[in-house]
């Protein structure tokens, strides 16, 4: 839990097109001190700062590749209150470590929240098999 007043710190890992944000932004407009856009790709990052800058003053937006020590990419430990994923952790080729980076980056008692829809079968493969970063894991 937060203390009182505290507004919450998000890391969202893997942001692409910025499916997730657009659903969770509206709602943390009054809630959120930071909420920070990550993607190993610039271009997801310039796109994502086009839509939402601008409607959310507090997003920022960095490059981040999670199977790397992200203290080596410029990020400080323990800073965030909750770190999501959504269809991107199962995407590394080393979970374990993938893990253990998302771990770095949260605060003691945070939260990640790993939202994949590897289980809906055959159309998801179908769907995102298609990308070479689907079939990167090694574990």
């Amino acid at each position: 839990s937060l203390p009182f007043g505290r507004l919450v710190r998000v890391l969202e890992v893997g942001a692409g097109t910025g499916g997730t944000a657009k659903s969770v932004l509206p709602s943390l407009r009054h809630a959120c001190s930071c909420y920070t856009f990550t993607d190993v790709s610039e271009s997801f990052l310039r796109r994502a700062r086009a839509m939402f800058a601008a409607a959310f003053p507090f997003v920022e937006f960095e490059l981040l590749n999670i199977d790397a020590d992200p203290r080596l990419q410029g990020f400080s430990p323990s800073q965030y209150d909750l770190l999501i994923g959504t269809n991107v952790l199962h995407a590394t080729p080393y979970m374990h470590n993938t893990l253990r980076n998302c771990q770095k980056l949260l605060l003691p008692g945070g939260v990640l929240l790993i939202n994949d829809a590897q289980l809906a079968g055959g159309f998801v493969q179908i769907t995102f098999g298609l990308t070479d970063g689907w079939w990167l894991f090694s574990e």
